[in-house]
């Protein structure tokens, strides 16, 4: 499994997630003996650091002993591996085992893992992405989809200066032999701009944690409808 940077745009946008959802996070402390792993959760921020709750007080050692020491931090969040390495600027107690102080991350890495494969779409379908509520749809075909996201191509005229990598939008679209339009929060995960063409291609996540249980619940039916489309395709006869 390899890990690609975030840039820093990306990496204050999971930042933010992480601190409203009060993440969990597994601590290594590179002054203890390797593989001793620690439990935290992300409180917040506090005068320009982030507050971490250590779950249980660490063996062996005192609070003390973690300032001025780099911590190795991973983290769940939305299906994806984030990593971390950030020194230790301040403790106190409080909590089972105490509380740690430190600077937010300028870059942060991510595991470049799909948990699904996804397919091409055979047949052309289009998507409608809002980059805000205001915005106007920009329509454009689906080039491949999966249970967690889609790729699409799009004119690129006017949207590769608004379509930025990170940023969260809604997108819409219809699968064949279904007749519901599914639409649903996601985020631009990479965007390239194909050579000689006027266009732009775009790599979409489905994007969950702040969505409402109504968007929850299409991302299941789209699921299901998936399900039953590589089901179909593989009963086929060849």
């Amino acid at each position: 499994m390899t890990m690609l940077e975030l840039t820093p745009r990306q990496t204050a946008r999971v930042i933010e997630q992480a601190v409203r959802a009060r993440v969990e996070l597994e601590i290594e402390p590179r002054f203890l003996p390797h593989g001793a792993t620690l439990r935290g959760r992300l409180l917040g921020r506090e005068r320009g650091q982030l507050c971490l709750a250590l779950e249980t007080a660490p063996e062996n050692c005192a609070l003390i002993e973690f300032v001025g020491a780099f911590c190795e931090m991973r983290v769940y969040l939305a299906d994806h591996l984030y990593s971390l390495t950030v020194p230790i600027q301040d403790v106190r107690p409080g909590g089972a085992g105490g509380m740690l102080l430190f600077p937010e991350p300028e870059r942060i890495h991510v595991a470049n893992r799909r948990r699904f494969e996804r397919t091409v779409a055979h047949i052309a379908a289009k998507v409608r992405l809002r980059l805000s509520e205001s915005d106007a749809a920009h329509v454009g075909l689906m080039t491949d989809i999966g249970p967690e996201g889609l790729g699409a191509r799009l004119p690129g005229i006017g949207l590769n200066d608004h379509a930025l990598v990170g940023d969260a939008l809604r997108v819409s679209f219809e699968l064949p032999g279904f007749a519901e339009e599914f639409d649903l929060p996601a985020l631009i995960c990479t965007k390239s701009v194909p050579q000689s063409r006027d266009e732009l291609a775009l790599g979409l996540q489905f994007y969950m944690l702040d969505a409402d249980e109504a968007d929850r619940a299409a991302l299941a039916r789209l699921q299901g409808a998936l399900a039953q489309l590589i089901t179909n395709n593989t009963d086929e006869p060849k």
